[in-house]
């Protein structure tokens, strides 16, 4: 239930910074699928095995388990706007599923699979220079035999069509027949989560709605899973909701759960927050994340703030528990805003590396350092007005600070 966590004795060896991953499982199988470099990597957290997808460069990826062992990849080839897909079901020692090029127009796969035989991707496509604005796409397919995926008929459609407005975090979820797309819509600091409601597994899908209207903060989608225990059967949805602008507030800032029935999936409860830990976001893509118990319970699982840095904890709606690891500390970054120069202070002695800066859409730029003296300037002249987060390695451990670009 939450209440007491230990660390597993099986981990992937420190390799520098992972911008994504993701934890899949079955009944026997469970996997910790992450990006290192530009390559896919599944640790197998029975075996404590690690496999490599090695048939493309890759700058992003999402996956689904099937309980039969299938692993469906979707990936984005580094440098490109081709989306692939693969399988295993051996956990990445072979890939023996249909591969395939999905589209030579994709950005940012993103994957949820029903508990039959439907999978759903989204995805940004075409990109536009502008990737977050660009219309997000929806695909529909169906496992036609293990390790085979074949498409519908019509199985490719736009589902977030206006260009003229951001959208963050789309991602959906597949329950019961009906299929909830969410994402973040709008400038930084006003961002409003949407929603849009699929009764046919996909094949159409109702009007756009707000989730939270009239809220007045800034809101982050964070997580969406298929929630399905004794007391409910539907979706639950974690989202951050930021109180001050332009910054972390480590006193106001709260991760926030609703959920909706599959009887009545338009109709999302009233919110919940979360915990005395306000959320940070020491990575690009470390998202809170919903955790569902054996009992069918929700939980969050996040980074969060805890005394001068930062802890990992997990909250069921009781007292917010803290799992032990190694502490992210925070960098030193001014002026907030930046311009074109950005300073940046570590610890005397850190010894900061591994140092790039990732923006919303986790498009990366690496930064050369291996200065201790713990200072530095670093010209963001070619970065445009947004936010970003930097990120980085010292002889202490992870840092990472997020900043905004403004002239």
């Amino acid at each position: 239930d939450g209440a007491t966590l230990t660390l597993s004795p099986i981990h992937a060896p420190g390799q520098g910074v992972v911008p994504r991953s993701r934890m899949v499982g079955n009944a026997t199988d469970l996997y910790c699928v992450y990006l290192h470099l530009d390559s896919v990597r599944i640790l197998d957290l029975n075996s404590g095995v690690i496999q490599t997808y090695q048939d493309y460069v890759v700058s992003e990826f999402d996956c689904v388990l099937r309980p039969d062992g299938w692993l469906y990849l979707f990936v984005q080839v580094r440098a490109l706007n081709d989306i692939r897909r693969a399988g295993t079901v051996d956990g990445g020692a072979t890939w023996t599923g249909n591969a395939a090029l999905v589209t030579s127009q994709g950005n940012r796969p993103r994957v949820t699979m029903s508990a039959g035989d439907t999978l759903i991707l989204n995805y940004y496509g075409p990109p536009l220079v502008d990737v977050t604005k660009s219309v997000v796409r929806a695909g529909r397919y169906r496992e036609t035999a293990p390790g085979t995926l074949s498409t519908t008929a019509n199985a490719f459609q736009d589902v977030i069509t206006d260009t003229q407005v951001d959208k963050w975090g789309f991602r959906s979820v597949i329950h019961a027949g009906r299929v909830w797309l969410a994402w973040s819509e709008g400038p930084f600091n006003t961002r409003e989560v949407k929603c849009r409601v699929s009764m046919d597994n996909g094949t159409t899908y109702g009007p756009a709605f707000d989730v939270f209207p009239n809220s007045g903060s800034d809101e982050l989608l964070s997580d969406l899973q298929a929630i399905s225990g004794p007391t409910a059967s539907g979706v639950g949805m974690a989202v951050v909701r930021f109180q001050t602008p332009t910054q972390d507030d480590p006193m106001l800032d709260q991760v926030h759960y609703t959920s909706a029935t599959a009887s009545l999936p338009t109709a999302f409860a009233p919110e919940v927050g979360f915990s005395e830990h306000a959320p940070t976001f020491v990575y690009g893509e470390v998202y809170p994340q919903l955790v569902q118990d054996a009992t069918g319970s929700a939980g969050v699982c996040w980074v969060g703030f805890h005394g001068g840095g930062t802890a990992l904890w997990y909250d069921a709606g009781a007292v917010s528990t803290g799992i032990a690891s190694t502490p992210v500390r925070q960098l030193r970054i001014w002026p907030v805003p930046a311009t074109d120069r950005l300073h940046i202070a570590w610890p005397e002695g850190g010894g900061l590396r591994d140092l790039d800066v990732v923006d919303a859409t986790g498009r990366r730029w690496s930064v050369t350092n291996t200065s201790a003296d713990g200072i530095l300037v670093l010209d963001i002249s070619g970065l445009a007005n947004g936010t970003y987060c930097m990120r980085g390695t010292s002889d202490e451990g992870p840092m990472s600070a997020r900043f905004i670009v403004s002239r």
